[in-house]
């Protein structure tokens, strides 16, 4: 029996794992939970084996594939360079226009430019900013129009529509709001791109992308989480719940019973390593340490979506390094957002979607979010909505 002389005590749950598969009627990784796992165990291994001669299964395939693979992402990846730099990849903002780069970001309903002139920004940036007394195509709003009624705390001042929008650990901002002219150049494949992957529903409601998550493993160890405590309550508004997805907050936060079971396995994982007191940062989880050295064979995060996606996250895409010598993890209690509208909510930030493809397809009634993955591995970097 496979392992069977291994004296590590996970070896029977190993076992018990490979008899599954062999044995499984499904017959296919992307619908058994349990041949996930083992497949996620043999993934785990085929990167960090050395053996030329190696009899754990499937090991000398996935290292073909990975290379295979490794080779066809860095043409993709160059192609998408020189791409870039043919078309630009920017949004074009303004009349006369002028060029910047941009992202996506989930979490806003405003959008957002670099403009002139301003106190916060130099005249000698190395970037071309929006001059809006330049632009032909730049207009205020006024108070009377129906558009300013969906500003935030919107205000008037000499009859126009003023903003005052506050975001998650963030300043405020407060300004007078305005419509102008976007074109965006797409790098998008068309209608006959090839969307493999994982799909699982997407709500939207104020602003907020949603997500059904069911639960998080870390590695073969299922945390203990009450599934209800990521469910949303849309009877109560005085408070924002449920999980959203977003592409322009850096780490991800997890309701308080979440985060407990994940910061507990987390330094049970880490038991060899030093705790760091981060002073002030009382929530702060930090360790001694470069965490590059230290988290080779960390196990991989597993967020659990309904309809079977998963989204799978490395060691960088939960801990950053803070200096040279001390790593911090990437995922903090939403109780200790500053806003307490916020204090109840999961955030997926944009760390754990990092080396993926993350497509929304919006049909009538229904919002797909796809997890581009081909053959259960990363296949890329952008985010594209």
């Amino acid at each position: 029996m496979l392992f069977s002389t291994l004296p590590n005590p996970n070896c029977l749950k190993v076992n018990w794992l490979f008899r599954h598969v062999t044995e499984c009627k499904t017959g296919h990784f992307g619908v058994c939970v349990l041949c996930k796992k083992m497949w996620y165990l043999l993934q785990l291994h085929a990167p960090s084996c050395k053996e030329t001669e190696c009899h754990i299964p499937r090991c000398r395939d996935l290292k073909e594939h990975s290379r295979r693979l490794k080779q066809d992402t860095d043409a993709r990846h160059r192609a998408a360079v020189e791409e870039i730099l043919r078309k630009r990849a920017a949004d074009i903002a303004g009349n006369p226009a002028i060029t910047q780069l941009a992202i996506m970001d989930t979490g806003s309903s405003l959008p957002w430019v670099q403009c002139s002139p301003t106190e916060y920004i130099s005249q000698h940036s190395p970037i071309p900013l929006l001059d809006p007394l330049k632009s032909s195509t730049y207009a205020s709003i006024p108070c009377e129009s129906n558009s300013c009624q969906y500003f935030p705390d919107r205000t008037c001042i000499k009859n126009q529509c003023y903003y005052n929008m506050t975001y998650v650990n963030a300043q405020s901002s407060i300004g007078n709001a305005a419509t102008e002219q976007f074109i965006f150049e797409s790098l998008d494949e068309g209608d006959g791109a090839n969307m493999d992957g994982y799909a699982t529903p997407l709500g939207m409601s104020e602003a907020h992308y949603y997500l059904n998550l069911q639960g998080i493993d870390i590695g073969l160890n299922e945390l203990d989480i009450d599934e209800v405590c990521f469910r949303r309550n849309v009877t109560d508004q005085s408070k924002l719940t449920g999980v959203i997805i977003d592409s322009g907050t850096p780490a991800t936060w997890l309701v308080d019973q979440a985060y407990d079971r994940f910061r507990n396995e987390v330094r049970r994982t880490l038991a060899r390593l030093v705790l760091e007191d981060m002073g002030e940062c009382v929530y702060c989880f930090c360790f001694k340490g470069n965490m590059t050295q230290e988290l080779q064979g960390f196990p991989d995060v597993i967020y659990h979506f309904s309809d079977g996606a998963d989204l799978q996250v490395g060691f960088n895409g939960i801990f950053y390094q803070h200096n040279s010598s001390i790593f911090c993890m990437a995922v903090f209690p939403s109780s200790q957002l500053s806003k307490e509208h916020f204090r109840y909510v999961t955030i997926i930030g944009v760390m754990a979607q990092q080396n993926y493809n993350v497509v929304m397809i919006c049909l009538p009634k229904n919002y797909i979010f796809n997890l581009l993955i081909v053959n259960f591995t990363l296949i890329s970097s952008n985010l594209m909505f």
